[in-house]
């Protein structure tokens, strides 16, 4: 996570203010915690690995709202209040550093630097999710995939990993929870967005998208974890 918070903060020192982990854990098979029970007072660290958080609806339909990779606090919306619940499934082979959530919260109180680095990525995420909500509504099947290819790039860089190639992190049936589609039309949207030339499969999961600068103006899509990175080195010239 520090590594992760020091591309948000203007000065990363401040990052030394955050609690040790009470205690890690791995996930060898897909596992949610349930946001009224075991992650109740505790948050949740990506380690390695990615989770995701989800709604069951009351016809049986699963909805998954948004997605972590290394370094995201998962259950970041209990930082400030203990009853917002948030459901979340980690992935097999992911892990986790899991925080007393009233250290963070003291923490917090103590380093205005520090609220502000944590305050700086938790905004980017929430302006990411409502950007693919956007997408969700209004585009086209192909686009609202390649909107979610960009948003996994965009995770991929703000924990500071490779950027050119994007590897898929989850499944064909959790992506089609995600975009709205059934697992058919996910296959059939990867195998058009490749016809299209507008993604290159190098194997397996693996893609690029062969034109960036295209894609995000095509889209109007915008990065906000970029856009809060930039407003942070500013901070620190400054300093």
């Amino acid at each position: 996570m520090k590594t992760r918070l020091a591309r948000f903060s203007g000065v990363a020192s401040a990052l030394d203010e955050l609690p040790l982990p009470a205690r890690e854990r791995e996930f060898s098979s897909s596992r949610p915690i349930w946001g009224d029970s075991e992650a109740a007072d505790s948050l949740f660290v990506m380690e390695r690995g990615h989770a995701f958080a989800f709604t069951i609806f009351p016809n049986g339909r699963r909805h998954i709202s948004d997605f972590f990779g290394p370094g995201s606090i998962c259950n970041w919306t209990r930082l400030r209040s203990s009853a917002v619940k948030m459901n979340i499934m980690f992935r097999p082979g992911s892990a986790v550093s899991i925080l007393k959530r009233s250290e963070v919260v003291e923490a917090l109180d103590n380093s205005r630097i520090l609220e502000s680095a944590i305050n700086r990525h938790e905004m980017a995420r929430t302006l990411r999710t409502s950007q693919r909500t956007r997408a969700l509504i209004a585009m086209n099947g192909s686009d609202r995939f390649m909107t979610l290819l960009l948003d996994f790039h965009s995770e991929l860089r703000a924990a500071g990993l490779a950027e050119d190639v994007i590897e898929l992190p989850f499944s064909q049936a959790e992506i089609a929870d995600i975009i709205g589609q059934t697992n058919v039309h996910v296959s059939r949207l990867l195998k058009a967005l490749e016809q299209d030339s507008r993604i290159e499969r190098l194997d397996g999961a693996r893609f690029r998208i062969k034109d960036m600068d295209r894609e995000l103006e095509r889209l109007d899509y915008r990065d906000p974890f970029l856009k809060m990175r930039r407003e942070a080195q500013a901070q620190e010239s400054a300093n």
